[in-house]
């Protein structure tokens, strides 16, 4: 893989010899370097040359896996009005051509755009699809990330059962791919879920097994957070559980 330094000088090479389709996948790959690391100031001209290259050529699927990229770009800078735009342009071309892993990345990014608006019961059919195409090719990440954020969804709209099952179903894909800090998120999560609903031994139990996870990583902010809240539950008086009138 070329370093940063050596892209800017081979798309400086590209553009003296006036190769716009070697501009464009260039300008492409530095702009989503620097996205990656979240200079928006250096990926944004460099993504928007490269849309518009692949516009002016007619190539309407790098112009939206393009677009896809400017999109996250604009959400992360708060832009979701932008980010929509361009998601839903670039969403109906990776439909048309049958392009299932873009797909995902659309309507996932449609989800997120839903969520920065604090509309979760919105951001829930994006997501939704996304699964379910991510399931079709039994894609462990994808499936994990889906649905860690539907149980996030949820679990806003006050739908605790549904949060916890899906929390659940997302706890296995990290325990098989060997995922252990979104392990940890998630007996987090269960043990909040846990706590909310009146089980302290059991929310007590999904801490411990956070608390494990931080500790063999070193994490050590999150390990304090988690040994607080454990002290917390422990000092917390058992559940009543007489009848309600």
């Amino acid at each position: 893989m070329h370093s940063m330094e050596r892209m800017s000088e081979l798309l400086s090479e590209a553009r003296q010899q006036g190769d716009e389709t070697r501009m464009a996948n260039l300008a492409f790959k530095l702009g989503d370097t620097h996205r990656e690391k979240g200079d928006f100031q250096q990926a944004l001209p460099l993504l928007e040359e490269a849309c518009a290259l692949c516009r002016k050529h007619h190539n309407t699927f790098g112009e939206a896996v393009v677009s896809l990229s400017l999109a996250e770009l604009h959400l992360a800078a708060g832009h979701a009005e932008q980010a929509e735009i361009l998601c839903k342009s670039a969403y109906h071309t990776c439909l048309t051509a049958d392009d299932k892993k873009n797909r995902v990345r659309a309507s996932l990014l449609l989800g997120d755009i839903h969520w920065s608006r604090e509309d979760p019961q919105k951001a829930l059919l994006p997501y939704q699809e996304a699964l379910e195409i991510c399931s079709t090719f039994e894609d462990a990440l994808g499936c994990g990330i889906l649905l860690d954020r539907i149980a996030k969804m949820h679990r806003l709209l006050g739908q605790d059962e549904k949060a916890f099952m899906y929390f659940q179903e997302a706890l296995k894909r990290w325990e098989r791919l060997g995922v252990e800090d979104r392990q940890a998120m998630t007996f987090t999560n269960l043990g909040d879920l846990s706590k909310k609903k009146g089980d302290l031994a059991q929310a007590i139990s999904w801490h411990e097994q956070a608390l494990a996870i931080y500790r063999r990583l070193k994490d050590l902010r999150a390990t304090a957070a988690v040994e607080q809240e454990l002290e917390s539950l422990r000092a917390a008086p058992p559940a009543s559980h007489d009848p309600e009138p």
